[in-house]
């Protein structure tokens, strides 16, 4: 896979952020166990980040995170979601973790996400795969 010029945005306890800006693509790679507050804010400063930088795929390594918070999960649905799609974010490529009840929440947000139009979300086992699909999904509607 080739490298790409990554730009860490962020490192801490809660996420690492990183932006490909050759292809308009942000990566979150969350830690274990975040306190809804900070997953939240982590979100919004992700949605400014796809804003300000006019980004179009979103990578989010979930696999360390575990469950989240069902009132969070809806969250992201209803509110997180529909904002950065209005902003032009067209693919989210979610690698999931192993864990049996972080995934059903994980397949839920997808299959909620699937009905709006020119936006596709889909889970991956592994974030080479996950990569693949978000680049190859752009060069199709470039």
């Amino acid at each position: 896979m080739p490298h790409h010029h990554m730009i860490t945005i962020r490192n801490d306890g809660t996420v690492r952020i990183e932006l490909d800006l050759e292809h308009g693509k942000v990566t979150s790679t969350w830690s274990h166990s975040i306190r809804s507050e900070e997953y939240r804010l982590a979100l919004w400063h992700i949605h400014d980040l796809v804003r300000d930088h006019h980004l179009v795929l979103w990578l989010s390594d979930t696999r360390a995170m575990g469950a989240i918070l069902h009132a969070d999960e809806k969250w992201s649905i209803e509110v997180f979601m529909p904002e950065v799609i209005k902003l032009g974010l067209r693919r989210v490529a979610v690698v999931r973790s192993e864990d049996y009840f972080a995934h059903t929440a994980t397949a839920r947000m997808v299959d909620a996400t699937a009905v709006v139009a020119p936006f596709k979300v889909e889970l991956f086992a592994d974030a080479g795969d996950a990569e693949d699909w978000l680049l190859k999904e752009q060069a199709a509607f470039v």
